[in-house]
């Protein structure tokens, strides 16, 4: 099967997060491809299973390696998103994150085991990591990631164009990652009427308390530290002469150090354990939360190598920064040294535009191949 027949058959086969029977199918297809390696399965009742694959030979005393890649997406089964080729892009749900990673994956484990150098390599196939890599996070934590010392990540490589032509050969590597998360603060009051209650006193609202924290978020921030918050939905009251007895409000939140995460944390419950109004209560929930994705002593050694092996390649490799998550955050949380971004490049992810570059697929393959030659 080619790289092209390989991918449309992940990408055709739906995996939404929450879709176990979808998300196990694609694991299914994964484990196929790569008998060679030993499989571990971790089982869970209603997200899909976690499948960590191992290298038979295993040398004590030269670093561990984990690659990374996830099996899920952001559509549900009922999206009407099929899948085209147009020219050199192929449209489809996942194409871009990250099935064409897996594929690049797949063929790199197959290369390196049919020329005998398959060894100290482990890739975790997540089942959710678009749901916050929830379900398996306790042993990916534990059990998993501290193994290693060295992880590498198949999101997508940025897309660069010169005069609207793709460019192939020029790709990034990412070092660094922001954390954070989402911050629901559920407010509830007494409320009551707005034509009877007269007096301030009285007049206790939890769209106005609501209104008062999505202000505070605002003071936390810190741009020069590239800390950032977004009160980005607002959702209460039933009507206007009614006083609003609850209100929801959503944040997401993003950091670049481990101590702003914590002072973000800190100062989130501070604010929801202390109201504005009395009368006023407030419940707050962090979820997808995720530290950020940090350099290590080893990062600038790695760079170097990347850097070697593309201009070996005939590649141009751009460091990069980036906002948003992914597993490499939990990874690099355990200390191991993450680099990002070894998939083919795309665009339009999370969205009915999403494509990867057919052109990218067999580049990233090599690249990442021969960056993985020089680690073993």
């Amino acid at each position: 099967m080619n790289n092209l027949d390989l991918l449309i058959q992940l990408v055709e086969q739906n995996s939404h997060s929450y879709s176990k029977a979808g998300v196990d199918a694609v694991g299914a297809i994964v484990e196929s491809e790569l008998p060679f390696m030993k499989t571990t399965r971790y089982r869970h009742e209603s997200m899909g299973d976690l499948l960590v694959f191992t290298s038979e030979e295993q040398v004590e005393g030269e670093d561990k390696i984990i690659l990374s890649g996830h099996s899920d997406t952001v559509f549900p089964p009922d999206t009407e998103f099929k899948v085209i080729q147009k020219g050199d892009k192929l449209h489809g749900p996942g194409t871009q994150d990250m099935k064409a990673g897996l594929v690049t994956i797949i063929r790199v484990l197959q290369k390196l085991h049919k020329e005998g150098k398959l060894k100290n390599i482990t890739f975790t196939l997540i089942p959710d990591e678009e749901a916050g890599t929830k379900a398996h996070l306790d042993v990916l934590l534990n059990e998993v990631y501290p193994q290693f010392e060295i992880g590498l990540v198949f999101e997508s490589s940025t897309e660069y164009n010169d005069n609207g032509a793709f460019l192939p050969m020029k790709r990034t590597l990412v070092t660094e990652r922001k954390g954070g998360g989402l911050a629901f603060f559920d407010v509830t009051s007494k409320g009551g009427h707005a034509g009877v209650l007269t007096q301030r006193k009285d007049r206790i609202s939890s769209v106005e308390e609501a209104c008062y924290i999505a202000l505070e978020l605002e003071k936390l921030a810190n741009y020069d530290e590239g800390t950032t918050l977004n009160p980005g939905k607002i959702c209460g009251g039933i009507a206007g002469n009614v006083i609003a007895y609850e209100c929801k409000l959503e944040a997401d939140y993003r950091v670049v150090t481990v101590e702003e995460e914590q002072r973000i944390v800190n100062a989130l419950n501070t604010i929801a354990e202390t109201p504005y109004r009395d009368g006023t209560s407030t419940k707050l929930t962090l979820k997808f939360n995720r530290p950020p994705m940090v350099p290590t002593k080893r990062t600038p050694e790695l760079v170097e190598l990347a850097q070697n092996v593309a201009n070996a390649l005939n590649m141009e490799i751009v460091t990069e920064k980036r906002g948003g998550f992914s597993d490499g955050n939990d990874i690099s949380s355990k200390g191991v040294t993450v680099l990002d971004g070894f998939g083919p490049h795309g665009n339009g992810e999370h969205s009915l535009d999403e494509f990867v570059y057919l052109s990218a697929i067999q580049p990233s393959i090599d690249y990442s191949y021969e960056f993985l030659t020089t680690l073993l």
